[in-house]
């Protein structure tokens, strides 16, 4: 009995074995057939197809010599930071075992691809905002060591429920830091309060006549109809009176067309920021081929130069605005009043207007003159 059981053991044991280097040898075949695809495609210049099928060879079958085939793939599909990062994890699979030619040059790749790579160090508020770079890799703020990128310009979006998203655009440079500082405003801060109803108008009352003049009325004795009658220089009814002099007025409007003129070229500016952030999407699309990245590095680099002279267009805009504004106060603060003239007074009534065209205010008036005596 004891016989018997020691020989099934030993059946069993080959058994295992035999299942083992069986399933060895089906391993190491797929692993030569998808590295030797790997060969076949990058020397065709299909380096994405390339690249997966190495990356299948090495799962299964690792290997410093593949990893090194897959940092050249990594390196002809632009992907810089990636392919420096496999060529340092050859040296390190490597070791002694690889030709000392072969390791000076993984040595030199490193140093060819290290020329072309900076890192961007992020100051995030607040903590726990998302950061999304290029609209791939994310990270979580505070983020405590520099991202490397590869040098050109970048787009970097960062979110967090409750406050408003942010999209910045970063220009890195090879074998150098760039700092970017973001402090995202809480949604709930920019909530407006309600504007105040507005009070209805008085209805206008009419005027009563409280002295009638009639067939007795004294000429000889030099009197007037009016000598009665007090003129005042503040007329009385809805709206409000002031003096407002043509330089007020110049001022003024030109003020609001600057703040228009503003808008328009602010909304222009969105417009060509949103165009850059496509055109950055686009340039890192695998997908597409080298010459159409090519094309949407170059149009995201002129909406960049055209969002950012949109944009300057439009802070001068606000400034003149601002000038405007404030020339057109002191003309008003400082007007002088004549005592011993006849005074020209508008009656002004500026009233909130919105329509389908914006939203202004609605100036109504006219002109009352008010008569003191010379003497």
């Amino acid at each position: 009995m004891r016989h018997s059981l020691l020989a099934l053991a030993v059946i069993l044991l080959s058994a295992t074995l035999t299942t083992h280097v069986v399933a060895q040898d089906d391993t190491r075949a797929q692993a030569r057939e998808n590295f030797q695809s790997g060969v076949e495609h990058f020397e065709g210049g299909d380096y994405d197809d390339a690249l997966a099928s190495f990356q299948a060879a090495y799962d299964l079958r690792p290997h410093y010599s593949v990893r090194g085939n897959i940092a050249n793939c990594l390196e002809r599909l632009g992907r810089t930071v990636e392919a420096r990062q496999s060529f340092r994890a050859y040296l390190s699979e490597a070791g002694d075992s690889a030709r000392p030619e072969q390791l000076q040059e993984v040595r030199d790749a490193i140093e060819r691809l290290s020329a072309g790579i900076g890192s961007l160090s992020l100051d995030v508020n607040p903590a726990g905002a998302t950061v999304s770079i290029d609209g791939a890799s994310s990270h979580q703020a505070p983020l405590s060591a520099s991202v490397e990128l590869s040098a050109g310009l970048h787009s970097v979006a960062i979110t967090m429920d409750g406050y408003r998203s942010t999209n910045r655009q970063v220009m890195i440079e090879g074998a150098s830091e760039a700092t970017l500082r973001v402090s995202l405003r809480s949604l709930v801060a920019e909530v407006a309060t309600p504007e105040p109803a507005a009070e209805p108008e008085p209805e206008p009352t009419e005027d009563t006549e409280e002295e009638e003049f009639g067939d007795d009325f004294d000429d000889e004795a030099g009197a007037t109809p009016y000598d009665d009658v007090e003129l005042s220089e503040e007329p009385t009814g809805p709206g409000f009176v002031e003096q407002v002099g043509t330089p007020t007025l110049i001022a003024g409007g030109a003020a609001i067309g600057l703040a228009i003129a503003g808008i328009a070229t602010g909304i222009a500016a969105i417009g060509a920021d949103g165009d850059f952030e496509d055109a950055v999407i686009a340039s890192n699309d695998d997908t597409l081929s080298a010459e159409e990245r090519a094309d949407a590095r170059q149009n995201g680099i002129d909406a960049a130069d055209r969002a950012s002279g949109l944009a300057m267009v439009s802070d001068i805009m606000f400034a003149g605005a601002l000038i405007g504004a404030g020339v057109a106060t002191y003309f008003y603060v400082t007007r002088e009043e004549s005592s011993d003239v006849v005074t020209n007074q508008r009656r002004l009534r500026a009233t909130p207007a919105i329509s389908h065209q914006g939203v202004g205010v609605l100036v109504q008036g006219s002109l009352d003159f008010g008569m003191k005596e010379v003497g």
